[in-house]
């Protein structure tokens, strides 16, 4: 009986857990005690897993904001490099195109400077052309030569397109059409002419000395002492009439030296004719046309080559020559005005050469890796 009135004890820890696994057939009905703690620990469970995933939310949250902070700061530091690769780029291109505009200019002056130099260059080659034919005039007098040198100059002069040189070309033209105006000589037709003269010298007849009188074939012995006096003194007392004819030549030596004495004065002709010594010329046809008047036969041989001579005799071979400097020093002038103007080409600009990097050294001056 004490038994039953006793206080009911309180159930073990063992036995106040509530079974892991349940029976399928359990073999006694839960007490109250154990129906009451259930819920008990149902709702630690639930407080434990509760604080757990707060505690995971928060760690997750942390972590979150962790990545989110990095990622502004990625994209903080992609916008900051963004804004400095546009910066450099954007100095590249103005200094792509500064460089591109440097070397348009020095483009430009280059082809400047060639067309100058071109310009120059056959400037040059006229003047040269036009000096030439002045000394074919001044030294030669060939106005043959000097046309054709200038006609040449006028040519180069036209590949230059400078109003300046359009007085230069006007002098010029008109040096080149008074040199055409001027009658020319034919020197290679008179030389010829010449020479044909002097091959035809041996065929000029000569007059035949006339026949000695019948008392000169006497011997001396057979005429009287007066007789060969008289002669003596005759033959030292020369009487001669200058209105009549010279007397033939008797003496075959005489002969010869005409003959070549009148050579000799057609080769001096033709030598006077090459020289174009007008004065020279003139003297030594006018003789060799008298001695063809005087010493030889006038036949039809004759008479043709003295009018041949007396053709040459009117030949002018020194005539007035027009003034050829003028547009030669309007050219000198135009010349000494451009060479002042040439200049070197500019310089290219220099590229820009990238830093090279730094390499750290040790205290030892060793490159460090």
């Amino acid at each position: 009986m004490q038994q039953d009135n006793a206080t009911p004890s309180a159930p073990s820890p063992v036995d106040a857990m509530p079974p892991l696994i349940a029976d399928a057939a359990p073999t006694q009905p839960a007490t109250p005690t154990q129906a009451a703690t259930l819920p008990l620990y149902l709702g630690l469970i639930a407080l434990i897993c509760a604080i757990g995933a707060g505690a995971l939310s928060l760690y997750a949250w942390n972590d979150q904001r962790s990545l989110s902070h990095q990622i502004e700061q990625t994209v903080m530091a992609l916008r900051d490099l963004d804004t400095s690769l546009k910066g450099e780029l954007n100095q590249g291109l103005k200094e792509i195109r500064a460089e591109q505009q440097v070397l348009r200019d020095v483009t430009q002056e280059i082809r400047h400077t060639l067309t100058r130099s071109h310009d120059y260059t056959v400037a040059s080659e006229a003047e040269y052309l036009m000096r030439i034919a002045m000394h074919r005039l001044q030294l030669e007098r060939d106005i043959t030569s000097a046309i054709a040198a200038l006609e040449e100059a006028d040519q180069r002069l036209q590949q230059i397109d400078d109003p300046a040189l359009f007085e230069t070309r006007q002098q010029l033209i008109n040096e080149i059409t008074a040199l055409k105006l001027i009658p020319q000589a034919d020197i290679t037709g008179s030389f010829i002419t010449l020479r044909s003269l002097e091959s035809q010298i041996e065929q000029f007849a000569l007059p035949n000395p006339a026949h000695t009188s019948s008392d000169t074939t006497q011997p001396d012995k057979e005429k009287g002492f007066w007789n060969v006096a008289w002669h003596e003194l005759k033959s030292l007392i020369v009487v001669r009439r200058t209105d009549q004819t010279t007397p033939p030549l008797a003496q075959p030596e005489q002969r010869f030296f005409l003959r070549q004495n009148l050579r000799l004065t057609l080769e001096t002709a033709q030598l006077a004719l090459l020289r174009r010594d007008n004065s020279a010329f003139r003297a030594n046809i006018t003789t060799a046309h008298n001695w063809l008047g005087r010493y030889f036969e006038q036949n039809a041989a004759t008479q043709g080559a003295q009018a041949s001579l007396a053709k040459l005799k009117n030949i002018n071979l020194t005539p007035a020559l027009p003034d050829t400097t003028r547009s030669l020093k309007s050219l000198q002038a135009w010349l000494a005005r451009n060479r002042t103007t040439l200049s070197l080409p500019p310089a290219l600009p220099t590229a820009h050469q990238p830093t090279a990097p730094v390499t750290p050294q040790n205290s030892s001056g060793v490159a460090q890796p």
